[in-house]
């Protein structure tokens, strides 16, 4: 038996897929694109069967769920903000289609598991302490309402299939592989342009005092595999972050102590990606789960420093 992860050449999924093989898992990484080099340098590519395709095609679903004997699906594929906004067209069919293809071939395939990768952006500019799960959604940018949709269409199969649909949601994640896309590649810009001693300049609505709940990616990932192996849930849906709220500043000391010749600059700007705000509560996520975060931000650097002195 395999898990399938869909999006698999992502960022994420590239370390999923690292504590996939810790496990002893079989994988089968699905993705649009073929994998990029330096995954090897995340998780063994030799014991990964990777297959190129897309969600939007349900027969390849299908055809590779049967042929892999695939018992569980982490749902990973879409489409992020910067491109959902310029083409919601696309962030429909890839992000709401897929997953509902996801779904489909869950339920007629009695697919065992699908942890589906949601985010915050479905609850919307936010200020509440503590948003729980339960928080109204009032998503500002499309990427958010395919997210919030998609949610639902989950929850509906598993009350009338009987599918066993999870959700994690995440704010923006950092670590190495992190996207390149202006809007969600802050902690790259910040981290990475510091580490190579180049100068950056960070647009956020608040300058300094913005405040970000920054997760880092090993953290996403083992929320992801404690969802995919757990039987039984109370709960569907979960809130995953670190905990840790730090405005921009704060943040910039870590990273200027860590590494001396940061030259990153900040100024007033609105970024759809990171409109959201609040503390996420994480309640359910430690209750059920088991989940704890491992890597505080001043320790997420650290890691994903390691990453970088290998390339």
């Amino acid at each position: 038996m395999a898990t399938l992860v869909t999006g698999g050449n992502g960022f994420i999924s590239s370390y999923v897929i690292k504590g996939l093989q810790d496990r002893g898992e079989e994988v089968v990484s699905f993705d649009i694109v073929e994998p990029p080099p330096k995954v090897s340098n995340i998780f063994d590519t030799g014991k990964i069967k990777f297959i190129q395709g897309d969600v939007q095609n349900v027969v390849d679903l299908f055809r590779i769920i049967k042929e892999e004997n695939i018992s569980r699906i982490i749902h990973a594929a879409a489409v992020l903000t910067p491109v959902s906004q310029k083409d919601p067209l696309l962030a429909c069919h890839v992000n709401i289609g897929g997953t509902l293809n996801v779904l489909e071939a869950a339920r007629i395939m009695k697919i065992k598991k699908v942890v589906f990768f949601s985010s915050v952006t479905t609850y919307g500019a936010i200020s509440q302490q503590k948003q729980p799960e339960e928080y109204p959604k009032n998503p500002v940018t499309v990427y958010g309402v395919t997210k919030v949709t998609c949610e639902h269409f989950g929850l509906q199969y598993a009350k009338e299939f009987g599918v066993d649909f999870v959700a994690v949601r995440f704010p923006m994640i950092y670590g190495w592989r992190a996207s390149s896309m202006k809007g969600v590649a802050i902690y790259k810009e910040i981290i990475e342009k510091s580490w190579r001693g180049e100068s950056a300049t960070i647009a956020t609505t608040d300058g300094l005092e913005r405040k970000f709940e920054p997760l880092y990616v090993k953290d996403a990932a083992k929320a992801v595999l404690l969802a995919a192996f757990k039987e039984e849930f109370k709960n569907r849906i979960f809130n995953i972050s670190s905990g840790e709220i730090l405005q921009l500043k704060e943040m910039m000391k870590i990273v200027q102590e860590l590494m001396p010749q940061s030259k990153v600059s900040i100024a007033k700007g609105i970024d759809q990606s990171t409109v959201t705000g609040g503390s996420l509560d994480l309640s359910k996520a430690f209750d059920e789960l088991g989940f704890r975060p491992d890597y505080p931000f001043r320790e997420g650097v650290k890691d994903y420093l390691s990453y970088l002195k290998r390339i």
